[in-house]
């Protein structure tokens, strides 16, 4: 049988997948949830900013760092942090969604093939998950700026690697998102999974892992979580122990303790792990797509 007939070719996938994105951002665009859960993002991000900067320019801090703690460098990865919740809850309802609402079977008539349908979701989501990193440092500059102006943040070059840093890993956990929504398809399933995951799970697991008995601390640097806090913290984490110079093994040790998780990975091994799960995530949704029967 002739796939085009009448004598009409058939489009290239690119083609297809350029429409396919085109329709998914107009589905999101078109609800109000994006930016309504963009709303408690800025504001949190703003008033960590703040406090940050706040703290950084005590007199009693100064007198006893000798400097303006870069305190940007922390309070970033420390909002970027917060906003990875509600960009993984973005990307489940964006997966998902369409099971509950019972449209996924037009969008999968529309599309040329399934794995098209998910490839747009991606990129879409991968874009909604960017806006949302950038609206976090947006914000949190914005808040230290306010209290302090320039004196608490780094070099110019580290604060946007740390901007990049943190807004590639909400990118990470909204495509993520998708996955599991696509994975599970309940949406109200696997939204309250995904939050017991992130809230409590894996700080629970990661207890368990890092009893001395067992011999497995070393696991935890292998958790979802981990590798997203690697790539959004150890830039982060150097940059602002860096800035107290004798000081800075300590300030290192100290700072790692609080803000990352000690012994961490580097920044480009925790994101290559991460990026990692969010692929085996899309993969499994992909696989689900391709034998769940929707009519």
């Amino acid at each position: 049988m002739n796939p085009a007939p009448y004598g009409l070719a058939r489009p290239a996938w690119w083609q297809g997948l350029a429409r396919l994105c085109v329709a998914e951002a107009l589905k999101v665009f078109t609800t109000k949830l994006w930016w309504a859960l963009l709303i408690p993002v800025a504001v949190i991000a703003g008033v960590i900013g703040f406090i940050g900067a706040t703290i950084a320019g005590l007199p009693d801090v100064i007198a006893e760092t000798g400097t303006t703690a870069p305190a940007v460098a922390l309070t970033v990865p420390i909002s970027m942090r917060q906003t990875t919740v509600f960009a993984v809850v973005l990307g489940v309802i964006g997966g998902a969604g369409e099971f509950r609402h019972k449209t996924i079977t037009t969008t999968y008539l529309t599309g040329p093939t399934r794995g098209t349908v998910l490839a747009a979701k991606c990129v879409v989501y991968a874009g909604l998950g960017l806006l949302y990193g950038a609206a976090t440092f947006a914000c949190c500059a914005l808040g230290a700026l306010t209290r302090s102006g320039t004196d608490s943040f780094p070099s110019a070059a580290d604060t946007l690697v740390i901007a990049a840093a943190g807004s590639a890993a909400v990118m990470v956990w909204c495509v993520l998102g998708v996955g599991l929504g696509m994975l599970i398809s309940n949406q109200v399933a696997v939204l309250v999974s995904v939050l017991v995951y992130v809230l409590l799970l894996e700080s629970l697991v990661g207890a368990i892992l890092s009893i001395p008995r067992l011999g497995t601390g070393e696991l935890t640097r292998y958790l979802p979580g981990a590798g997203s806090g690697s790539l959004q913290t150890d830039h982060a984490i150097r940059t602002f122990a860096d800035s107290f110079g004798d000081e800075a093994f300590v300030a290192h040790q100290t700072t790692e303790g609080l803000v990352g998780d000690a012994g961490q990975l580097s920044w480009w091994a925790g994101g290559l792990l991460f990026a990692g799960y969010a692929a085996a995530a899309m993969a499994a949704g992909w696989l689900a797509s391709q034998r769940r029967d929707i009519s």
